[in-house]
């Protein structure tokens, strides 16, 4: 366990917002984070002048979070205990997976008819997200 603290004069209110101050130096807070992110994609001419592109993405991710606050006392001048019912020590730790993943599909049709040009666009796409 680590020294308490101790102030010279001040009032418990005093006392409390120093000790506060000086427990949040001894806080950790600590992540870790790993990943992966891919694509793909594929072109395909299905006859002539009519295209099909599709792409897919997706990530992968976790962290980890883990915050630690130690127990933390406070003493007044005359080296009572101050107790502060707002400040409690313990340890949290948090996991996070997050996932996404993209598909876009896309179909071109161009065709050339003397002085005309023809074209046309149809897309599909969808995406979704997880936390």
């Amino acid at each position: 366990m680590d020294a308490p603290i101790s102030s010279s004069g001040g009032d418990n209110n005093e006392n409390l917002t120093l000790g506060n101050v000086l427990a949040k130096f001894k806080e950790t807070n600590t992540s870790e984070g790993k990943g992966f992110n891919g694509s793909f994609s594929a072109n395909l001419e299905i006859i002539k002048g009519l295209n099909f592109t599709s792409r897919f993405g997706a990530g992968y991710n976790v962290n980890n979070i883990v915050k630690i606050n130690p127990f933390f006392e406070i003493y007044d001048s005359e080296g009572n205990l101050v107790l502060n019912p707002q400040t409690r020590s313990g340890i949290r730790n948090t996991n996070q997976v997050n996932t996404n993943m993209s598909w876009e599909n896309i179909l071109n049709y161009g065709l050339k008819k003397g002085k005309h040009d023809i074209k046309a666009t149809a897309v599909f796409s969808m995406e979704k997200y997880t936390f």
